[in-house]
């Protein structure tokens, strides 16, 4: 099993962030209120801000921490289960092993026993269809466990441009002279956007709120970037996911 890589800390800057989202997005709703919370590094998972996750949409309660920490776990998840649709069994079991030790920090340990059929199915070289059952059974668990603390639309969104945030970060630190050195990385990076864009479909499906549609309109082309050639992951546009996080931390700052 591949040893989970470290990450190193760091932060988009709000500035420059939003100077971004202002210069690609479209049609974005105008910001009606300023933001409910206010802004700080996070030290979520004590990972000191790993993922940026300190940007201008950021709340700071405990509810909010916990929600962008499961978020960012199903993530490592679901960049796990794609990455063994693409044959590599090594690296999506390196990628599981980040979920649970996610979870495992955060003393959730009621979700560690899911992720561990999903490991088990992944280190026996389990059918595809085995893998998909044991990632949605770990999948549902997380989202029950999102479910146990109230957190309103706004820091829903919070939490998706977190996840875009980070996958923004991973994204870059995946590429080195236009050549893929690091695929875990741009895994991790398609991981969180896949749920950040199933967390916006979700609250724009229930009418959260009409961010919740900008949100995943922004998220759209991001998600279908992500492709693979012969099980090779492929470059992105490398100012796709800064300009995405951009455009959804704007969306949130509209919702009061």
């Amino acid at each position: 099993m591949t040893t989970p890589r470290s990450v190193t800390p760091r932060q988009w800057g709000a500035l420059m962030l939003t100077t971004v989202a202002l210069s690609h997005a479209t049609a974005l709703p105008a910001q009606t209120t300023a933001p409910a919370t206010t802004a700080t590094a996070s030290t979520e998972g004590g990972e000191g801000g790993e993922g940026g996750e300190g940007g201008a949409a950021q709340s700071t309660t405990d509810a909010q921490s916990n929600l962008n920490t499961l978020a960012k776990a199903d993530g490592y998840l679901r960049a796990g289960v794609e990455a063994y649709r693409q044959g590599h069994v090594e690296k999506a079991a390196s990628l599981v092993a980040e979920a649970h030790e996610k979870v495992s920090d955060t003393g959730a340990g009621d979700l560690t026993t899911p992720i561990d059929g999903l490991t088990k199915a992944i280190t026996d070289a389990a059918p595809q269809a085995d893998v998909e059952t044991a990632y949605a059974t770990a999948q549902t668990a997380i989202a029950e466990a999102m479910a146990h603390d109230t957190v309103s639309a706004k820091g829903e969104l919070t939490a998706v441009y977190e996840l875009l945030n980070a996958a923004a970060e991973e994204y870059e630190d995946s590429v080195t002279d236009g050549k893929i050195v690091n695929p875990i990385a741009w895994e991790e990076a398609h991981g969180f956007t896949l749920v950040a864009a199933d967390i916006a479909r979700r609250l724009a499906n229930g009418g959260a709120t009409p961010a919740a549609e900008t949100a995943l309109a922004a998220i759209q082309p991001a998600v279908d970037a992500f492709v693979y050639v012969d099980t090779a992951p492929q470059l992105l546009d490398a100012g796709l996911l800064p300009a995405t996080a951009a455009q959804v931390e704007f969306a949130a700052l509209t919702v009061k």
